[in-house]
C-alpha cells in the first residue's frame, strides 16, 4: 500500500485571525469600539475588519449599538 502524506490543513482565514484580535480589542474597550477605531487599531483593511465583525457578531461575540461594537 502506497502511503500518501495527509492533506495539509488549511492556514487560518484570515478573518478568523483577525477575529480573536479584534474580540480582545472590543472586550477592553469599555465605551465600545467603531469599525474604523478596530481597522486602525488592528492595521486591517475595512473589508476585512467588516467582514470579522460580521462573523463575530452572527457567533454573539460582539453587538452593535449605533456605530459601536462591544463584548456580549
Amino acid at each position: 500500500a502506497e502511503l500518501r502524506p495527509a492533506p495539509a490543513r488549511p492556514a487560518a482565514s484570515p478573518v478568523e485571525a483577525l477575529c480573536s484580535q479584534m474580540l480582545a480589542e472590543v472586550r477592553v474597550a469599555v465605551r465600545g469600539r467603531s469599525l474604523v477605531e478596530l481597522a486602525v487599531a488592528l492595521s486591517a483593511p475595512a473589508e476585512l475588519a467588516q467582514e470579522a465583525l460580521t462573523l463575530l457578531s452572527a457567533r454573539g461575540a460582539v453587538v452593535r449599538r449605533g456605530h459601536k461594537y462591544f463584548a456580549a
